[in-house]
């Protein structure tokens, strides 16, 4: 089925263009679904191959960009200090002959022919090129044109490297030989011939095998994983890499946390009691044969029960005394009840949010699945002191966007939470309460989780709750406990790429 392949465009209806297209049309895994290019010969590769033409890049982006489908892979090998890479080949006598007898003149070698590629490919990786050393290597054809040579390079990040780019000799060291794009001159090996050396790590390309430290402190053990990020809102693509026999698991965020469960052979319990998930594992099989079972399970509630239980001890053991609030409806929500049912065995759980409707479905769902306990939908502003009979809330979890009210429902919403976090100036013997604020991006401190900071709230931010849940996932997949794992690098590295606020010091 077309939608399980990865749609490839080619840009340029070159001679190596050919060759690309012939070799992603037999492909049971990729389709070619555009060209681009400025002349004919573009248009007539397209029909060829029943594929699109674009006469620039600008066209086909914008088309792409209709289907809201992209893939990225992303490794986190620390801060880069330095990269080696490697092009080199024996390119046969006919190479050289009849129409390609140019190849062995000025106009050709290694340089002009392979290594401006190269470069160009370096300087995608790692940053423009600042300063170059080189070496001619030695020539066995009497060519006027260099048949290798070696390089010394600097960039302007200030990373260093060495590139080495021989075409008369017999190695499977080439972009072309690693990724079998042209195997009628270089024969697929497989190999590597980049590598990118990190503070935390090093990856080699086209292999992508990530080599990295997982104990310093007891030893060096590579990490056999990578993790992938994938931006898409077609889960036939998810469903396409999870029939990989390489695949050790997923992390699913919104809206396909209900969406992707038909894709799954089961669900644990809590994904079972909670009807979402938000991770994907490998269960591996009795007999120890075959990939093993797809299970959906959920640690978001785990993450939201441990965030609460690090702050106000005292706070968090008043959950069984006073009420505790949820704003918002959708899959967070259910993960947020679920922390208070489970993790504290709260009595009473409120529930606002701007559709009504959707409230009433995710209480008769939850109390379908076994949960009990009482949930009562808060529908307007009056409905928080007769309801809460004047009793400040212990916790308030808000999972809904930071963006400003535009319809009344949406104004009757941000009302009712107002009221909430002002509730404690009404009765001065009870302190306030936690406010979990649970969207972090671009910043977790939201104008309702400043508004509850203002009112002397305990901010618990939804950043606390992503690493811990991110903890809990990365024991699933690797089954390793969290001393294993590189834990204070991957918070560090997670809370730089997020907009903090001075007041992170109350968090």
């Amino acid at each position: 089925m077309q939608q399980d392949r990865v749609a490839i465009a080619i840009i340029g209806a070159g001679t190596i263009a050919q060759t690309h297209a012939a070799v992603i049309a037999k492909s049971p895994d990729a389709i070619l679904s555009a060209i681009v290019d400025t002349n004919d010969a573009g248009r007539n590769l397209a029909d060829k191959y029943h594929a699109k033409f674009f006469g620039s890049i600008e066209d086909m982006l914008k088309w792409r960009s209709q289907l809201s489908i992209d893939a990225a892979i992303v490794w986190s090998i620390g801060t880069v200090i330095g990269v080696s890479g490697v092009w080199a080949s024996l390119k046969p006598p006919e190479y050289f002959q009849g129409n390609g007898k140019w190849r062995g003149g000025l106009d050709g070698g290694v340089i002009l022919i392979n290594l401006i590629h190269e470069v160009d490919l370096l300087q995608y990786l790692i940053g423009p090129i600042q300063r170059v050393y080189a070496e001619k290597a030695l020539s066995i054809r009497s060519h006027e044109a260099e048949e290798g040579l070696s390089l010394t390079l600097r960039f302007q990040s200030g990373v260093v490297g060495t590139f080495l780019a021989l075409d008369n000799v017999a190695s499977p060291f080439n972009i072309e030989a690693g990724t079998g794009e042209n195997q009628e001159l270089y024969p697929f090996s497989g190999q590597d011939c980049y590598r990118i050396f990190g503070t935390s790590g090093t990856l080699s390309i086209p292999d992508n095998k990530l080599w990295s430290y997982t104990e310093p402190k007891k030893g060096r053990n590579s990490l056999p994983w990578r993790y992938i990020r994938l931006d898409s809102q077609d889960l036939e693509d998810l469903a396409w890499l999870m029939k990989s026999d390489d695949f050790l698991g997923a992390a699913v965020t919104m809206p396909n946390k209900i969406r992707v469960i038909p894709y799954l052979d089961e669900l644990s319990d809590d994904a079972r009691r909670l009807g979402c998930i938000n991770t994907i594992y490998v269960k591996k099989s009795l007999n120890g044969k075959g990939r093993g079972s797809l299970v959906g399970t959920n640690t978001d509630w785990i993450g939201i029960k441990n965030a609460l239980r690090n702050h106000e001890a005292a706070l968090v053991q008043s959950l069984q005394d006073r009420p505790a609030v949820v704003i918002g409806g959708g899959a967070t929500s259910r993960a947020a009840i679920y922390a208070l049912v489970k993790g504290f065995n709260v009595p009473e759980v409120f529930l606002v949010n701007r559709d009504p409707t959707e409230v009433e479905m995710t209480i008769k769902d939850l109390k379908a699945r076994g949960m009990s306990e009482s949930l009562i939908h808060l529908r307007t502003v009056e409905d928080v002191h007769e309801m809460l009979h004047g009793m400040t809330p212990a916790v308030i979890i808000a999972t809904i966007p930071d963006s400003p009210p535009q319809s009344e429902s949406e104004k009757l919403l941000r009302a009712i939470a107002l009221r909430l976090i002002e509730m404690h100036s009404r009765n001065s013997q009870v302190k306030p309460g936690i406010f979990l604020e649970m969207t972090y991006t671009p910043s977790p401190w939201t104008q309702l989780a400043k508004t509850a900071a203002d009112a002397d709230w305990k901010i618990v931010t939804g950043v606390d709750v992503m690493e811990l849940q991110a903890v809990e996932q990365s024991v699933i997949w690797t089954g390793r406990n969290i001393d294993n794992l590189p834990y204070a690098e991957a918070s560090k590295a997670m809370r730089s790429s997020i907009v903090m606020d001075k007041r992170d010091k109350i968090m």
